[in-house]
């Protein structure tokens, strides 16, 4: 993965939570999926919350990897859940490629682990 995201899995209320801090583009897009994902095999839960809050910019390679990401989970029983504020800068690109409708976006953290809980 290059150094252009720093991403951390932490548990959080029996929640797999990982925080994607940077960038995310063709050049470390896998690498953060299978990063995301090896918590999610060894720890399994109801789902997974990928917080992308502090997520600089996204591209078309990065949501490719967020619908490979939402389908891998599916397949395990798990549910994907990402963590998107109204005010981000990531956020008129997911719009464009309509992730906004495709995938399950919150716009804080408490607001994602409620859904997943429920």
């Amino acid at each position: 993965m290059s150094e252009l995201a720093d991403v951390t899995v932490d548990l959080v209320d029996g929640v797999n939570v990982a925080r994607v801090r940077g960038e995310i583009d063709l050049s470390n897009a896998e690498g953060i999926l299978e990063v995301v994902l090896e918590p999610a095999v060894s720890r399994p839960g109801p789902g997974v919350v990928v917080d992308l809050s502090q997520t600089t910019y996204i591209d078309s390679a990065g949501i490719r990897e967020l619908f490979e990401l939402k389908e891998r989970l599916e397949a395990l029983g798990q549910r994907l859940r990402l963590v998107v504020p109204k005010d981000a800068t990531i956020t008129r690109v997911l719009e464009l490629a309509s992730a906004d409708t495709s995938l399950d976006i919150d716009p804080t953290l408490p607001e994602a682990l409620a859904a997943l809980a429920s």
